[in-house]
């Protein structure tokens, strides 16, 4: 009996010290994967934020020329309509060329479909 006794303990020993190396490698393969998953969504987050940020004051141009060529269309100004349609198609370009930057993002299956629907919108 007591030939036998070690045995089994080792084996049970062997057993409880080869649960955790299983767990610590099925956890590597989980969050290893997970981590770059997470790393690649904070990397295009902040490229997006910084972009929107960046087509902001083109934004903000655009909204304050819509505004005055709605004035000029209310007062019948139409030299000042004329010259605000121009700024316009001008202000657009460059928001179109800016938005270049976030057209790759179409591929995004959630993220795809904003991008269609602001290009359409810029067009």
């Amino acid at each position: 009996m007591d030939q036998n006794t070690p045995v089994i303990e080792n084996v049970e020993n062997k057993i409880i010290e080869g649960k955790p190396k299983m767990k610590k490698i099925k956890l590597r393969y989980i969050l290893i994967p997970l981590a770059v998953i997470l790393g690649l969504f904070l990397v295009t987050g902040v490229y997006g934020y910084f972009v929107s940020r960046s087509m902001m004051p083109n934004i903000n141009a655009l909204q304050e020329t819509g505004t005055k060529l709605s004035t000029a269309f209310q007062s019948q100004d139409l030299a000042t309509a004329k010259t605000e349609i121009k700024t316009l198609s001008q202000q657009l370009a460059d928001l179109d060329t800016k938005y270049q930057k976030v057209r790759w993002t179409f591929i995004i299956p959630v993220v795809g479909n904003y991008t269609r629907d602001g290009q359409h919108a810029l067009n």
